[in-house]
């Protein structure tokens, strides 16, 4: 689960975030931990925690559900770890990872969307290359 590596790589702690959001403890710990998902808890809660993390809650929402990322064959996924959002990408026999952008409250608002563009850079790239190599 990208939450609980987040808090991780974030120096974070449940019990400072709970204090910090005013949520009780067993709530944050269960949301965190995948046993409660974050689209099915309230607004107030989600937003109160997205508040506490310093994060936007389309971020709380990436992090706990990474979206699938779709370009022709391509699939991917958005990850963090060190501060920094990174790409897993596959096509079902090539796979990588490619560094998208730091991850502060701004790019994670528009994470999606430069995950989407990478992704489709990808597949393009690898279109050019099997047209060169078949002239």
């Amino acid at each position: 689960m990208e939450l609980k590596k987040y808090l991780k790589d974030n120096k974070l702690k449940i019990s400072e975030i709970s204090r910090t959001s005013g949520l009780p403890y067993t709530t944050v710990n269960d949301l965190i931990n995948g046993r409660t998902s974050i689209r099915k808890t309230s607004v107030d809660t989600a937003l109160r925690l997205a508040d506490a993390l310093g994060i936007s809650i389309d971020s709380l929402i990436m992090l706990s559900s990474p979206p699938r990322i779709e370009a022709g064959k391509w699939t991917g996924k958005i990850k963090s770890s060190g501060k920094k959002y990174y790409l897993d990408f596959t096509d079902g026999d090539v796979s990588g990872e490619k560094y998208l952008c730091k991850a502060n409250k701004t790019n994670s608002e528009f994470i999606t969307t430069i995950a989407t563009w990478k992704l489709e850079e990808i597949a393009r790239k690898e279109r050019i290359g099997s047209w060169n190599t078949m002239n």
